[in-house]
């Protein structure tokens, strides 16, 4: 080797960049990335995709997308990029915090899920949401975070008591509210899907298909969380329950 690096740097004539390059394909790689980013030109090393319209475009490529995914791609582009165009995904952060019990989306899909088994009971007992159903709908919570601790178990008990206060309370607040709101309406259907291949109900197998003008289209699969029906007006409302914050809607 010392023979070898005599020639190649001491001025010798022997070029052996070939030789090595061509025996180490992760150097090669490595010196046309180099060459490229120093170049004037924009090349993939700098972050650009040479792929057709067709492919990325989401009113040619015929892929359905979620209201999450256009949301992010209208607010910012940029991570949509990366996540659904590189595939670029950070990873998860594990923090342990001993007061703790349940990530805000965890919890949410919790309380989805007791708003949700309680709306199907009141709706098969023909019954409308009233606070005489908190101790049935407490109950209903105790099963699901039963569930969730044997799945999840909670850093302490001070931890899981917080969420569960929190829970019941939530429980309250939603039937406090409903029993006001479904004087006049009442609630039909849950859960209702489209473009997920699930053909029960009201779910609509198909993806939906939004006309954006000019003969351009884009498909859309989603859940609708509830369908009301108001009998004063013969109208229909549409809801998705928001469980976390407020701050980005009006």
């Amino acid at each position: 080797s010392e023979w070898w690096l005599q020639r190649r740097f001491a001025g010798g004539d022997m070029n052996i960049s070939a030789a090595v390059l061509d025996a180490y394909a992760g150097l090669a790689a490595g010196g046309r990335a180099e060459a490229a980013r120093e170049s004037d030109e924009i090349t993939k090393w700098d972050g650009r995709i040479v792929a057709p319209p067709e492919e990325l475009d989401p009113r040619r490529n015929g892929r359905v997308y979620s209201a999450s995914q256009l949301e992010k791609m209208a607010g910012c582009p940029y991570q949509h990029f990366l996540e659904r165009i590189l595939k670029v995904h950070p990873l998860d952060e594990i923090a342990y915090e001993q007061d703790t019990w349940l990530e805000a989306n965890e919890f949410g899909t919790l309380v989805h899920e007791v708003l949700q088994s309680t709306m199907d009971e009141l709706c098969e007992s023909g019954r409308k949401p009233s606070m005489a159903y908190l101790p049935r709908m407490q109950a209903i919570a105790g099963e699901a975070l039963k569930r969730y601790r044997d799945e999840i178990p909670p850093p302490s008990e001070a931890a899981f008591d917080k969420r569960r206060n929190d829970l019941f309370d939530s429980c309250e607040v939603f039937l406090r509210t409903e029993e006001e709101a479904c004087l006049t309406v009442t609630p039909k259907y849950f859960e209702v899907s489209f473009g997920a291949g699930e053909d029960t109900g009201l779910a609509m197998p198909e993806p939906f298909t939004l006309s954006l003008g000019r003969g351009a289209t884009i498909k859309l699969r989603g859940r609708i969380d509830r369908v009301d029906h108001d009998e004063t007006k013969d109208e229909w409302h549409v809801w998705d329950y928001k469980s976390g914050g407020t701050s980005a809607f009006d």
